[in-house]
């Protein structure tokens, strides 16, 4: 905000892979993404501006689901 001395702004820039008609799928990406997520969840219970209770508990499980589904993923394919 122009008449703000803060700003609060985020960036993604996930992309789908196609190969060969397949998801591309590498597990040390994907270990990296839940290392991230972990991360991620530390610094929101820690450090960070602590939102409304409501917010923070989206936030918390919002993370929690997605690490949750890409380590189902990951056991599902056998790694």
């Amino acid at each position: 905000m122009p008449d703000s001395d803060e700003s609060i702004m985020a960036h993604s820039s996930t992309i789908m892979v196609l190969v060969d008609n397949k998801k591309c799928f590498k597990v040390a990406d994907a270990m990296s993404v839940l290392n991230q997520i972990e991360g991620v969840k530390a610094y929101v219970k820690t450090l960070g501006t602590r939102a409304e209770e409501d917010t923070f508990n989206q936030i918390m499980m919002t993370l929690t689901s997605a690490h949750r589904r890409l380590h189902n993923r990951m056991h599902n394919d056998g790694n």
